[in-house]
């Protein structure tokens, strides 16, 4: 927690103790101070929840000392992801720890932000989702979230005083063993035609160059084998230096059943920037496609009759299975529950301590 006005990180935590302990239930109180002496100069007390069936905590702030505009933050420095994603890759970009990329909503298109790391480790293979129930007021302050230098620290700013009733903060972190499956180099990937790997200034390795129609570079996999059912994004880094309009086509598709995977339901066609930049399509894993293992790759196409594009990696963001994944575990604190539900009788006691 960062203390705008005093310019002062809260980020050391002391006990506070227990409020609530039940069967459904924890909720725990603790203060945040500035260095490692738990004093009154500058602190910010909060609380935690902790609730059966929920894979995230809520946490709330209960009072800022001195009162003042403040922003909040989830630092990992080691181990540290690699991407950062805070919504709206086309606009905003994501952030790319070994490019050293900073994405920076400034419209604050949407309340969360997913970040991961591009190989499976065993402290690595978690997606970690942090959102927030309530956005800043308005961006002509300056409010943005961000992910910088990759995700280290994820942030949204700023708020002023009068959020912290209101406020809510979520933080996550669900495990997926397939998280390798999640990112591919594109001189890595299938090329088709002419296409050929090349280094480019700005890239995360070496690219792939799609020269003529009809160039390709896809990348490749099993569902079910590589990546479970479920809706995803995905995102293509990509640089035409003519930017050429309509010059690039991007598509998902499942090539064992001949049907396209992204929502369009058709190859989408972009007019790529001369700066690296990202590029999305939103896709679903059936079940049907886990069932019959087949076959789905994501593609870059050259679609003009000559022009030099460059691609540097393919992403995917996990994006929700309806149950218990980023987006959901994000966005399920938020929705309104309508459905009929019964109520029975609890054994046990809840206790309220202190």
């Amino acid at each position: 927690m960062h203390l705008l006005d005093d310019a002062v990180s809260c980020i050391t935590a002391y006990p506070r103790g227990f409020k609530k302990i039940s069967r459904t239930e924890i909720v725990y109180q603790f203060r945040l101070c500035e260095d490692a002496i738990d004093d009154e100069d500058f602190y910010v007390d909060m609380e935690c929840t902790l609730r059966a069936g929920q894979l995230f905590a809520t946490f709330r702030i209960l009072k800022i000392h001195p009162e003042q505009n403040f922003y909040i933050s989830w630092y990992q420095w080691t181990p540290r992801h690699r991407w950062g994603y805070v919504c709206d890759a086309e606009t905003h970009g994501i952030g790319d720890d070994d490019l050293g990329l900073t994405s920076s909503n400034t419209t604050m298109s949407d309340n969360w932000a997913i970040f991961f790391d591009d190989t499976f480790t065993a402290t690595q293979y978690t997606l970690a989702v942090f959102a927030v129930n309530k956005k800043p007021d308005t961006v002509a302050d300056g409010s943005y979230s961000q992910a910088w230098d990759g995700a280290s620290p994820v942030s949204w700013r700023a708020y002023q005083p009068h959020h912290i009733k209101d406020l809510e903060i979520y933080l996550g972190v669900t495990e997926f063993p397939d998280i390798n499956h999640l990112f591919l180099e594109a001189e890595d990937g299938i090329y088709g035609g002419t296409a050929r790997t090349i280094d480019r200034t700005g890239d995360s390795g070496t690219s792939c160059e799609l020269m003529v129609n009809p160039d390709y570079v896809r990348y490749q996999f099993t569902a079910g084998t590589d990546l479970p059912a479920g809706r995803y994004m995905a995102l293509f880094r990509i640089q035409d230096l003519n930017q050429v309009t309509n010059g690039v086509g991007l598509r998902v598709y499942n090539s064992t059943d001949s049907e396209y995977r992204n929502e369009e339901g058709a190859q989408r066609t972009i007019t790529a920037t001369s700066a690296w930049n990202y590029w999305q399509l939103v896709f679903e894993i059936t079940d049907a496609d886990v069932s019959g293992t087949d076959t789905i790759f994501l593609e870059v196409q050259q679609v003009q009759p000559s022009n030099d594009v460059w691609i540097d990696y393919f992403l995917i963001i996990p994006v929700g299975n309806g149950n218990d994944w980023p987006q959901d575990l994000a966005h399920n604190a938020l929705r309104r529950h309508d459905n009929i539900y019964r109520v029975h009788k609890k054994t046990g006691d809840d206790r309220q301590v202190g």
